[in-house]
């Protein structure tokens, strides 16, 4: 088992739709069960350090649908397995998602990560987190300065185009 740092979040996959899976939350202060596959996040930059736990406070992640692969080996992926990956162009560039690898992709010195193993079709997997890891709380703004556009997804926007923003906490239609 393994002892999540100070400033890091991490989550399983206990659930799956036919396009979307959740992410819950390992909760704080448990530590993640040996040979499980979990996603790391943190919105601070640097280096982490995972530590080994005592193996008491272990949280249960019983239905966990994240697989680890533990050693420095090659993986070779099957029909239904998915990989985290940053999708996207445009506006929509930098989103994350689950995509389906080709059946028999073979990967070298694929360690130490995690991989969704679903019974699916879709192309690409959506997650949905079951706390508060997304949205925007609110967007604060000087009404005498420049505006700042922010697209729905709570991202920064420094040369809007036609769409729908948040300017001031408010939804602006730009034509």
């Amino acid at each position: 088992p393994m002892t999540v740092p100070s400033g890091v979040k991490a989550y399983y996959v206990k659930a799956a739709g036919s396009d979307e899976v959740t992410l819950t939350r390992v909760p704080s202060g448990k530590a993640i069960p040996a040979g499980q596959g979990v996603i790391l996040i943190s919105t601070s930059t640097g280096t982490f350090v995972m530590t080994e736990s005592d193996g008491t406070n272990v949280a249960d992640l019983t239905d966990n649908l994240l697989k680890a692969t533990l050693n420095n080996g090659t993986m070779t992926f099957t029909a239904n397995d998915y990989v985290l990956a940053v999708k996207g162009s445009g506006d929509w560039k930098g989103y994350f998602a689950f995509c389906k690898t080709a059946a028999g992709t073979v990967v070298e010195n694929y360690a130490n990560r995690a991989y969704l193993q679903l019974s699916t079709s879709e192309a690409n997997i959506r997650m949905r987190f079951d706390d508060d890891a997304t949205g925007i709380g609110s967007i604060e703004n000087d009404a005498d300065k420049t505006p700042v556009y922010y697209d729905l997804m709570g991202r920064r926007v420094d040369n809007p185009t036609k769409g729908i923003y948040i300017v001031n906490g408010k939804k602006v239609l730009v034509r």
